[in-house]
């Protein structure tokens, strides 16, 4: 009996801690951006096949009920995107179909009857079989919405129902989905979507934009105070709580990262906060040529001539400059969105998009220091966190920590006193040095672990917490 309780503590402990510790991460690759101009060019071989869990090759297309190619080459992109499992065979390969490009309409008129579900589901698991893909990622922008019909919210299930039958075991399947309160709504039945899909990806990103001619940043964390007219419920924060509300299961729900800000044009240089009046996108930059977005390889080459600000209610980054405003992430803002998605217990994160962060080392940060980064504070299982971190992003001098931030001195590691662990039996104990650090002690030997950022040891519920000192 006392073996087996023994077994059972440490197994209890071993769950905690394996949640902690066990994270995914699915990175989407685009097969435009081989189009990029100059340094942005962006192929298979330039992705580190070790910083994500899963890489999912977007766009194929929907034809019908058959999944189909989109790029010319793609045959041949898919094609190196698998021999990167030659580097890292844990890593998982999905294609994703649809995006905000493919509407509506037609996946609406796909999944409309049962024999047209299973014509479709029967040419995805083709396509997986031909190019040797792990799974299959479907991005419906939105069941119900942008030309759909009202029942596609009932008929979007059963399509994933016929898919998932038909992939059984052999495949995973994933969605994207939309994050605003109406859209969650009117396009998805939460709960059976949850029990029937592997993993839910919710884009919380591109909440606010230049289509609002007024400033916001693309994923705020948190709501701002005086925000009305559903904009209070747009942001990450909402986002996850009420698909957890509805139904999903948190383990299978993927918080998504963007790897871009969102720029706008101001009406007044001297009103430049959040909300601010800005009637046009901001300027393009040199790599995606694209008004009102930049990604952060271009971003990480101008950062430091722009002004940096900290919104301390969403807990998010802007630059300044001139009549430029641009939201943007940083370390600190990855920081604490990793720390949600750790409390919130998710599956993960998902990051939009691979060829947006500095792949090429251009800022000399090193290679991704975005997703990097990411990585880190999630403790991902494949990428574990060093001594130091492998990344690091110096702010510009005008930055100016939120009121509420605390800076610590280092932490000096010692030695575990000699007899901290008693010689028999079990116990979860605090380091005497580190109140990151916790040890679980079973019959005299030391099983060290550390907690996730910004927690810290609680000897009082024996579980890591927010500081309650």
């Amino acid at each position: 009996m006392k073996r087996t309780s023994l077994l059972f503590l440490f197994l209890a402990a071993f769950h905690q801690i394996s949640h902690v510790l066990c994270y995914h991460l699915f990175c989407y690759y685009t097969n435009w951006s081989q189009y990029r101009h100059g340094t942005g060019k962006f192929l298979p071989r330039d992705i580190d096949p070790t910083l994500c869990t899963h890489i999912l090759y977007a766009f194929g297309s929907l034809k019908g009920t058959d999944v189909t190619k989109t790029e010319w080459n793609d045959d041949v992109l898919l094609k190196d995107m698998a021999e990167l499992k030659r580097y890292n065979p844990n890593l998982k390969i999905l294609l994703s179909i649809g995006g905000w490009n493919a509407g509506s309409v037609r996946f609406s008129n796909m999944a409309s009857s049962p024999s047209s579900r299973l014509a479709f589901a029967r040419s995805a698991r083709n396509f997986l079989e031909k190019y040797n893909l792990d799974g299959f990622d479907i991005d419906w922008e939105y069941p119900a919405k942008r030309g759909g019909k009202q029942s596609d919210r009932r008929n979007f299930v059963q399509l994933l129902q016929t898919v998932k039958s038909h992939f059984g075991n052999r495949y995973l399947l994933t969605i994207a989905v939309g994050m605003g309160k109406s859209t969650i709504d009117s396009s998805y039945n939460v709960a059976e979507i949850s029990r029937t899909v592997d993993y839910i990806l919710l884009m919380t990103y591109d909440l606010h934009g230049s289509w609002e001619k007024i400033t916001g940043h693309l994923a705020p964390l948190y709501a701002k105070p005086g925000e009305t007219n559903g904009r209070q419920f747009m942001n990450v924060d909402y986002a996850v709580r009420y698909w957890l509300s509805k139904g999903a299961n948190p383990s299978k729900l993927i918080m998504g990262i963007p790897l871009y800000g969102r720029s706008f044009t101001l009406s007044d240089v001297g009103y430049n906060g959040m909300m601010a009046p800005a009637p046009r996108a901001g300027n393009p930059g040199p790599i995606t040529q694209s008004a009102g977005i930049m990604s952060y390889n271009e971003i990480c080459l101008v950062r430091n001539s722009w002004t940096q600000h900290w919104d301390t209610h969403q807990q998010v980054p802007y630059l300044t400059k001139g009549d430029q405003w641009l939201g943007i992430e940083n370390e600190e803002s990855l920081k604490l969105k990793c720390n949600f998605l750790i409390n919130q217990r998710l599956g993960g994160a998902m990051v939009w998009a691979l060829d947006q962060d500095d792949f090429n080392n251009a800022c000399r940060g090193g290679n991704y220091p975005l997703l990097k980064i990411i990585g880190h504070y999630m403790q991902l299982s494949n990428n574990p966190i060093p001594t130091q971190s492998p990344v690091t992003i110096p702010p510009p001098s005008r930055w100016t920590p939120k009121p509420t931030e605390r800076n610590p001195a280092p932490i000096t590691r010692a030695p575990l006193i000699e007899g901290t662990c008693p010689a028999t039996g079990s116990l979860l104990i605090g380091d005497p040095y580190d109140r990151r650090i916790f040890h679980f002690c079973v019959n005299g030997r030391d099983y060290r672990y550390t907690c996730p950022p910004t927690l810290v040891w609680d000897p009082r519920i024996k579980l890591c917490n927010y500081d309650w000192r």
